[in-house]
């Protein structure tokens, strides 16, 4: 569950001498993870308008005043949906989550070897 929530898949940990540590992270899994639930949103909505009746509903919409060119935008407008939540959305996410995910790993490994009692952070 946490290479969900969190995304730190794979820690390296080494000691670098002098009180310094270095690390190295690895979230594929959390990549993955991100791309495949990306691609269910985007067969769903994609089984929502061959089966549902998602080209009604983008009808009743008016984008432009002639019938034939609003249903045309009205899709166009529903595909590029379906290629950004689907395509384009998982890999803001990826690219994203980096900073966070360093932040929270650089969070963990201040508090685990600090001494007890002791401020944590920039701080200290």
């Amino acid at each position: 569950m946490t290479a969900l929530n969190v995304g730190l898949n794979e820690v390296t940990l080494r000691a670098a001498g002098n009180r310094n540590l270095e690390y190295s992270v690895s979230y594929g899994r959390w990549a993955a993870y991100v791309v495949g639930l990306s691609a269910i949103i985007g067969i769903a909505l994609i089984i929502g308008f061959l089966f549902g009746d998602i080209e009604t509903q983008v009808a009743r919409y008016v984008f432009v005043a002639d019938p034939v060119s609003n249903r045309a935008v009205g899709l166009r407008l529903f595909w590029g949906f379906v290629v950004f939540w689907s395509v384009v959305w998982p890999w803001v996410l990826i690219f994203t989550h980096r900073p966070f995910a360093r932040k929270l790993l650089d969070r963990i490994i201040r508090g685990s070897i600090s001494p007890p009692n002791q401020p944590v952070g920039r701080d200290a």
